[in-house]
């Protein structure tokens, strides 16, 4: 009974105790309670049993063209819109324009470098019929068909003496803000221009409607 009575002051004690230690964390935001947690045993992986991976040879573009055919270093850059920044500031697109300056800069810089522009053309001659590229070759492209290419990028490209190479949604030409047909064809016939497919309407496949052929948006 003794014993009982004691266990039982001891658990009010408890109890009150922590009801005051609660209290002092309520009034006094620094003072967090906590409870000890027991630590898990831990667990020591197994050594790996699987051969290190032996490293790798960096193969240069003589080793590679010899393994794997013709191979070449060819910088890419792309652009969308280049017009004044101004211009594209009041049409709301500057995010994915270039100043018609900066781009004037850059083709000059790349001329004065060495570089040479190629088409897609003299890619798959230089792939299926050994034609030589430049030692320093680049290709200077444009998604989308935007006006301002025929406006500002044609003409820039023409002076400097670089080609270009601009990929159409051809079902968005001749609409507000998009190359014309006569345009393409302007370009075309100078041979500073090459033009490639990018699709009908430019809309991703999960937006086109169930009914809507996918060769058309791809082909056309």
């Amino acid at each position: 009974m003794v014993f009982l009575v004691k266990m039982r002051w001891i658990f009010f004690l408890v109890i009150i105790f922590a009801m005051i230690i609660a209290g002092h964390a309520q009034k006094n935001p620094f003072i967090v309670v906590t409870t000890k947690a027991t630590p898990l045993p831990s667990i020591s992986p197994a050594p790996s049993t699987s051969p290190s991976a032996a490293p790798t040879k960096v193969l240069n573009r003589g080793e590679m063209s010899n393994l794997y055919g013709p191979c070449i270093e060819l910088p890419i850059i792309l652009y969308h819109h280049i017009e004044p920044m101004s211009v594209a500031q009041q049409k709301k697109h500057t995010s994915l324009n270039i100043d018609s300056e900066v781009f004037r800069k850059q083709m000059e810089y790349l001329k004065q470098k060495g570089y040479s522009s190629v088409t897609p053309a003299d890619l798959v001659a230089f792939f299926d019929e050994g034609m030589q590229l430049p030692s320093k070759p680049v290709m200077i492209t444009f998604d989308d068909g935007y006006d301002d290419n025929g406006e500002y990028a044609y003409e820039i490209l023409k002076q400097v003496g670089i080609k270009g190479v601009i990929f159409l949604p051809t079902g968005l030409m001749q609409n507000e803000g998009y190359l014309r047909w006569e345009k393409i064809m302007e370009m075309n016939s100078s041979g500073m221009i090459t033009f490639g497919n990018h699709t009908w309407s430019h809309r991703k496949r999960r937006y086109l409607p169930l009914t809507f052929s996918l060769e058309k948006e791809v082909l056309m």
